[in-house]
Formats: C-alpha cells, sequence, structure tokens
C-alpha cells in the first residue's frame, strides 16, 4: 500500500513487514532516509520467497538472518550485537 511522507515525516511499519521506496520521480534532488527494521530474533528467511532488494542481504542456502546486517539490538537475555556499543562510543578527543 503507498503511503506519501511529507519532509520532516515518518512512517512506521509492523515488524514483520519489509518495505522500501522507490526513486523519487518529483524532486529535483535526493532525498535522505533513516531506516530500522526492528524484528524478533526468531525471523527467518522465507525457503522460496526471494525479494529482489533484502535477498541480497541473505547468505545462500541458509535462512538465519546475518546480524552483520541485522544487529541485535536486544533480546530477553540481555544479548545484543558485540559491535553495537564499539560502534556508539564516542570518538576519542
Amino acid at each position: 500500500m503507498p503511503i506519501e511522507v511529507p519532509p520532516g515525516g515518518a512512517a512506521f511499519h509492523h515488524g514483520w513487514t519489509f518495505h522500501g521506496s522507490p526513486p523519487n520521480e518529483r524532486a529535483d534532488r535526493e532525498r535522505r532516509a533513516i531506516i530500522s527494521h526492528m524484528m524478533t530474533t526468531e525471523t527467518r528467511w522465507h525457503p522460496t520467497n526471494v525479494h529482489e532488494i533484502y535477498s541480497r542481504y541473505r547468505r545462500p542456502d541458509d535462512l538465519e538472518i546475518d546480524e552483520a546486517f541485522f544487529p541485535v539490538m536486544w533480546r530477553e537475555d540481555g544479548y545484543r550485537s558485540p559491535f553495537i556499543d564499539r560502534i556508539s562510543e564516542p570518538a576519542a578527543a
């Protein structure tokens, strides 16, 4: 279902819905966006459905979601992808 998000606006989608956006053909310059897909750590790729964009992040012959592309922000046992803390630390002065 297409939705139009005005400049400075935001759109939120159900966590089980991958979404995307085609090129903006009505603007004379590129647009910028911040995207975050939040999903359960139990999420797996569909064994036969291939998505032209998101399947590029799928390892061959593997249904597990690759943590390098979809880091774990929080899990009930307290685990999160180790590199999150490293990249969120302030740079040394």
